[in-house]
C-alpha cells in the first residue's frame, strides 16, 4: 500500500500535475459565457499565496496571477536589475498590459526581448524566462492576468499552500461561469509497478523491498501450511476428499482476506490525514483483488501438495 501510494505520488507530481502545481490545485473549465473580467472575480488583496493560471482559447498566451512568485523562482533567468523584473502588486492593481516571454527568447539580447511587446500587443515585456513548466512551443508569453480578456479564457487552474484560498477562489469562479473538473489520472496498477522499477532510487528501494516481503510471504505460507499435514491426514482417514477440504479452506481464506482488506482500507484514511493520499480507490481495489487471488492460489497449491504427501501415510495407516 505504501509503495503503491508513493509510486503514484511520484508519477503525478513529476509527470501529470499541470504546471507543476501542488496537490491542492483545482482545475476549472468554462461552461457559461459571461462578460466578467478577472478584476471582478478575484481580488488579489484577499489572498496571500494564490496562483491562478488562465488559458486562453487558441492562444500561445496564458494569464497569470502568482503571489508566490513560484514560476519566477523556479525558472532559469538573467538577474538584471532595472532591466528585467517580475509581476508586482502594482501591476496587478493597475491591470498593466505586461508579460514575460518563455523558452523562445534569448535573455542576453535585451533589446530583442523588449521588442516582443509589439507582436504580443503589450505595453512591455518585462523578462525572458526558461522553464519546463511552460511547454516549449505551446506557450510563448505569460501575461498579467488582469490585462487579458477574461471572456476568452477557457480553462483556469488555481493553487495555494492554503487550501482555504483555493476554496474561496474556486467559489468565485464557479459563480461566474466556471465548473470544477475532477482529477482523474487513470493510472494502471501494472504500469505503476513496472514504472517504479525504473524511476528514482527511493521508488526502486520500496518496490524491491515489497517484492522481497511478498517472496517471504509465499515461502512462509508453505511452511505454515506444513503444520496442518496431520489434519489433512486425519481428514482423509475419516473420508474427507480434496474438494470438500478445498471449499472449506477457500471459505476461511476469503474471510481472512476480507478482514485484512478492511484493515488495509484504514491506511487510506492515514494517507488522507497526513495529506499524502494519491492512490485512487480503483488501484486499492486492484491490489486487494490481487492479494485475494494470491491467497487462494497459494491455498490451492499448498493443499494439493500436502494432500498428495499424505497419500502414502494414509495407505500405511
Amino acid at each position: 500500500m505504501f509503495t503503491a501510494n508513493y509510486a503514484v505520488a511520484s508519477i503525478i507530481n513529476e509527470e501529470l500535475m499541470p504546471y507543476e502545481l501542488s496537490q491542492n490545485y483545482v482545475e476549472l473549465t468554462r461552461i457559461k459565457k459571461t462578460d466578467t473580467q478577472a478584476q471582478d472575480i478575484i481580488d488579489f488583496n484577499d489572498y496571500d499565496q494564490l496562483v491562478v493560471i488562465a488559458e486562453i482559447n487558441d492562444s500561445h498566451v496564458v494569464g497569470l496571477l502568482d503571489l508566490q512568485m513560484k514560476f519566477y523562482n523556479q525558472s532559469t533567468k538573467a538577474i538584471a536589475p532595472h532591466i528585467y523584473r517580475y509581476f508586482s502588486k502594482e501591476d496587478y492593481m493597475s491591470g498593466a498590459a505586461i508579460g514575460f516571454a518563455v523558452n523562445t527568447c534569448d535573455f542576453v539580447d535585451v533589446e530583442a526581448v523588449k521588442a516582443m511587446n509589439s507582436s504580443y500587443e503589450l505595453d512591455e515585456v518585462i523578462n525572458c524566462l526558461y522553464s519546463e513548466v511552460w511547454d516549449e512551443g505551446t506557450i510563448d508569453m505569460v501575461q498579467n492576468i488582469y490585462s487579458i480578456d477574461f471572456t476568452k479564457v477557457a480553462r483556469v487552474f488555481i493553487d495555494s499552500p492554503d487550501s482555504e484560498e483555493v476554496i474561496m477562489a474556486k467559489s468565485k469562479l464557479t459563480d461566474h461561469g466556471f465548473a470544477s473538473v475532477n482529477k482523474d489520472y487513470k493510472l494502471s496498477a501494472v504500469n505503476i509497478f513496472l514504472d517504479s522499477l525504473s524511476r528514482g532510487k527511493h521508488e526502486q528501494f520500496l518496490t524491491v523491498a515489497s517484492l522481497s516481503v511478498f517472496a517471504l510471504y509465499v515461502s512462509m505460507s508453505v511452511l505454515f501450511f506444513h503444520r496442518y499435514t496431520k489434519y489433512i491426514r486425519v481428514s482423509r482417514i475419516v473420508g474427507g476428499n480434496f474438494k470438500r477440504m478445498l471449499i472449506f479452506t477457500f471459505t476461511v481464506t476469503a474471510a481472512i482476506s476480507l478482514i485484512l482488506s478492511c484493515l488495509a482500507y484504514l491506511v487510506l484514511f492515514y494517507f488522507k490525514f497526513i495529506n499524502a493520499y494519491y492512490m485512487t480507490f480503483d488501484i486499492f481495489l486492484k491490489i486487494q483483488v490481487f492479494m485475494l487471488l494470491c491467497n487462494l492460489i497459494l491455498t490451492t497449491l499448498n493443499l494439493s501438495l500436502y494432500y498428495k504427501r499424505t497419500r502414502n501415510l494414509t495407505r500405511r495407516s
